[in-house]
């Protein structure tokens, strides 16, 4: 890759890792205390577990595999200017970065199987089949399209992260125009999982208020 030049920050070698560092650590633990409190209701009380409980799990492995990832990536730069990162650690970072892109990619579309899959135990009708089945599809195809991508950034790869290697790398509009289209995507399946409980809830004989309140949570992917 290029080599670029870097200047002084106004501030001086100031970081903000940590805080990062700190939202990020926040994050995962409330995710993986959800998703444990949830595979004890259904694996202990309801023993209902199902293959959305199994996906989840899965997606909160690789999301602890994407926590250790920005915590080296803080360890390596992330928070502070370029200008005054040895290259060594910003050949560490790059290399980190890289991996912890194709880990969000990843978590993202386990966590969209596993969606899926929930609400086709909510309703199983053929119509309902068919939306989650492509949505899980399209998840994968997208998901793997990218990572394809990524795999290819460079030739060779190496090139990516090493000054000294000559190679073809994507431009930076390219590569945000990959990251772009994967976003769009990403946000429309959430509004189409989002609103999808809506539809189940017209007919339940519950309270107005009740079903207002399900409402609300369940289309909480809205946000």
């Amino acid at each position: 890759m290029k080599q670029e030049t870097f200047h002084p920050s106004p501030e001086g070698d100031e970081s903000n890792g940590w805080k990062y560092l700190g939202a990020a650590w926040a994050l995962v633990a409330c995710a993986f205390f959800s998703t444990a409190v949830r595979i004890w209701v259904r694996g202990r009380l309801t023993r209902n577990m199902g293959w959305d409980d199994y996906y989840m799990i899965i997606g909160q492995f690789t999301n602890l595999v994407g926590l250790g990832l920005v915590t080296a990536e803080v360890f390596n730069g992330l928070g502070r200017h370029m200008y005054y990162l040895q290259p060594d650690q910003i050949r560490r970072f790059i290399i980190i970065g890289w991996l912890d892109w194709m880990q969000t990619f990843i978590t993202i579309m386990l966590t969209k199987i596993s969606i899926c899959l929930f609400l086709l135990r909510i309703k199983n009708d053929t119509r309902n089949k068919i939306i989650m089945y492509i949505l899980i599809a399209a998840n994968v195809l997208v998901t793997s399209v990218i990572c394809f991508l990524l795999l290819g950034i460079c030739r060779p790869l190496r090139a990516f992260w090493d000054v000294g290697v000559d190679g073809r790398c994507f431009s930076t509009r390219q590569f945000m125009i990959m990251v772009a289209s994967q976003g769009t995507f990403s946000i429309l399946s959430d509004l189409i999982l989002a609103t999808m409980p809506l539809f189940f809830l017209r007919n339940l004989q519950i309270s107005r208020r009740t079903k207002l309140l399900l409402c609300v949570l369940m289309g909480a992917g809205y946000m």
